[in-house]
C-alpha cells in the first residue's frame, strides 16, 4: 500500500534517524551555501526590499521596539540580582585590554570644549561659584571682621564700651562690602574667561594626564562594583525612553526619501558587485568566518524545522510541489 505524502514527511521528521539526517543535510547545505555565488542566493532588488521592510516605521514600532524593550526588561531584572563584581566576568587579558583602550582614548576635542564652555549658563555658573567661594573666604579670613580676628581682640582689650566700637566696625564693613561687590564681580568677569581657557587647555590635546586619570578612575569603579549596584543605577523608565528615542530616530531616517534611496542604491550595488563571488569569500573579506559546531546547531534547529514542516500551510505547499513534480 502506497504511503501518503504526510506519512512520508512524518517518517522523515519523526523517524529514528531523522535528527542525524538533518545534521548531515544542514552540514552539506551550509557548505554548499558558502561555496555558492552570492548572486545565486540574493537578488539585488529583493534584498533591498527586505532591508526596506526592516527599516519601515511600522516594523520598528510594532515588532523591533517591543522585542528590544522586553529583552531590556529581562536583562535588567537578571542584572539587579547579580552580586558578582563586573570584573569577575572578564579575563585578566580583557581587563588589561580595557585599561589600554581607556588610557589610549583621545582627549575631548578642542572645538567641542570651546562650544560647551562658551555657553552663557556655564560662564554664569562658574562666576557664581567663584564669587561665593571668595565671599566665604573673605568672611572667614578677613582679620578685621572674622570672629577670631579684630572683633574678638576688641572684646578682650575693651571689655566695657566695646559695643560702640564694634558697631562702628559693622558700619565700615557694610560700606566696604558695598564697594567691594561690584569690584569683585568686575574682577571675576575677566578671571572666569582665563579660568575656562585653563580648563580647555588642561582637557584638550595639550595634556593627557587628566583624561587618563579620569578614565582609570571610571574603569576601576565600574569593574569593582557588583553588577546589581550598577544595574540599580539604571532606571527601567529611562531604558524605555532611550529605546523609544532610538527607534524614533531610525524611523525618521527611513522617512527621509534621500536617505532611503541612498540605502537602496548601496544594498543593490553591493549585491551586484559581489554576485559572482562565493558567499564564503565575501564574508571572509569582512573578517567573518562561519564554522559552527554542527551537532549543536542541528540539535538546536531540528525542533524548529520539525515544527515548521508540521504546519498545515507548509504541508499543503509540499503537497502542491509533489503533485506538480509527479505530473511533470
Amino acid at each position: 500500500m502506497a504511503t501518503s505524502l504526510d506519512e512520508r514527511i512524518d517518517e522523515a521528521l519523526l523517524g529514528p534517524h531523522a535528527e542525524k539526517e538533518w545534521e548531515a543535510t544542514l552540514t552539506a547545505g551550509l557548505e554548499a551555501a558558502l561555496a555558492a555565488p552570492l548572486g545565486d542566493l540574493l537578488d539585488p532588488v529583493a534584498t533591498a526590499d527586505f532591508v526596506d521592510m526592516l527599516a519601515e516605521r511600522a516594523f520598528l514600532n510594532d515588532t523591533a521596539k517591543p522585542l528590544a524593550a522586553a529583552l531590556a526588561v529581562f536583562l535588567s531584572a537578571e542584572a539587579k540580582r547579580d552580586e558578582r563584581p563586573l570584573a569577575s566576568y572578564l579575563s585578566e587579558e580583557t581587563r588589561i585590554a580595557l585599561g589600554t583602550y581607556a588610557m589610549g582614548s583621545n582627549p575631548v576635542p578642542r572645538a567641542l570644549l570651546d562650544a560647551m564652555l562658551a555657553e552663557k549658563g556655564v560662564r554664569s555658573f562658574v562666576e557664581g561659584f567663584l564669587f561665593d567661594a571668595m565671599r566665604e573666604f573673605y568672611e572667614r579670613a578677613n582679620p578685621f571682621f572674622a570672629e577670631s580676628g579684630l572683633p574678638a581682640m576688641i572684646k578682650k582689650l575693651i571689655p566695657i564700651g566695646s559695643g560702640a566700637v564694634l558697631k562702628a566696625l559693622e558700619v565700615a564693613r557694610a560700606e566696604f562690602e558695598t564697594r567691594l561687590e561690584p569690584e569683585l564681580k568686575k574682577f571675576l568677569g575677566g578671571f572666569t574667561g582665563r579660568a575656562l581657557d585653563s580648563v580647555k587647555a588642561g582637557m584638550g590635546a595639550g595634556s593627557r594626564e587628566i583624561s587618563e586619570a579620569l578614565a582609570r578612575t571610571v574603569l576601576t569603579f565600574l569593574l569593582e562594583r557588583p553588577v546589581k549596584e550598577l544595574a540599580a543605577e539604571v532606571q527601567d523608565t529611562r531604558v524605555n525612553e532611550t529605546l523609544a528615542l532610538a527607534f524614533t530616530i531610525l524611523a525618521d531616517l527611513d522617512d527621509d526619501e534621500t536617505f532611503r534611496a541612498r540605502r537602496r542604491a548601496l544594498v543593490e550595488d553591493y549585491v551586484r558587485r559581489n554576485a559572482a563571488r562565493p558567499v564564503g569569500d565575501v564574508l571572509a573579506g569582512h573578517g567573518v568566518r562561519i564554522a559552527p559546531h554542527m551537532p549543536s546547531l542541528a540539535a538546536a534547529t531540528f525542533p524548529l524545522v520539525r515544527g515548521l514542516v508540521s504546519l498545515a500551510p507548509v504541508r499543503a505547499w509540499f503537497g502542491t510541489f509533489a503533485a506538480r513534480t509527479s505530473g511533470a
